[in-house]
């Protein structure tokens, strides 16, 4: 493997995401220890056939939130939400960035919380899976109630138009308590 950068990608890590495209191996966020707040705010790009391993810092948005977060793809774009423990001064609750594997580029998606197009972006969410379907983004997780009960949730996120739908689902909720480890194939 030869790497293009000093560190190395796959040193020991936690609460990390990966995910694939084609013959890239992708890794991103996660710490070194489980309880430290130094988080490594980076994509690792490894390419199998190769062997070339490749390092993007990540935009400072997303460095509250690179633990735990949850990953996708579709076409040449990476997906990356985030959650954060608590809302930022500007009150937003989440950072969703796209990772362009064909320009080696960042996009920020989030929003601030006062667009008003953006009464249904998704609270702080713990326990989330992201994927892809119909140029929509999915978010699944649990969140906690104002009574402090905790139940499942799923928001969507268009990638035309930039706008968070709050998805009804009319079977009963899941909760889960731990990190969804998933995927979801001919939609299902």
């Amino acid at each position: 493997m030869n790497l293009e950068n000093e560190s190395i990608a796959f040193e020991q890590r936690l609460c990390h995401c990966v995910t694939s495209i084609r013959q890239y191996l992708i890794i991103y966020g996660g710490r070194f220890v489980y309880y430290s707040i130094n988080t490594c705010n980076e994509l690792w790009i490894y390419d199998t056939i190769n062997g070339i391993c490749r390092k993007y810092p990540a935009p400072d948005r997303t460095r509250e939130t690179n633990s735990d977060s949850s990953i996708c793809t579709a076409g040449n774009k990476v997906y990356i939400f985030g959650s954060l423990g608590a809302p930022l001064a500007d009150g937003t609750t989440y950072s969703l960035v796209s990772f362009d594997i064909s320009n080696f580029s960042w996009q920020d998606l989030t929003l601030s919380i006062d667009d008003d197009d953006q009464q249904y972006s998704p609270p702080q969410m713990f326990q989330r899976l992201l994927f892809y379907h119909d140029e929509h983004l999915y978010v699944l997780g649990t969140i906690r109630g104002v009574t402090g009960e905790y139940f499942g949730s799923m928001y969507k996120f268009s990638l035309q138009t930039n706008i968070w739908f709050s998805v009804e689902q009319n079977e009963p909720k899941p909760v889960f308590f731990n990190q969804i480890i998933g995927t979801v194939f001919n939609n299902k």
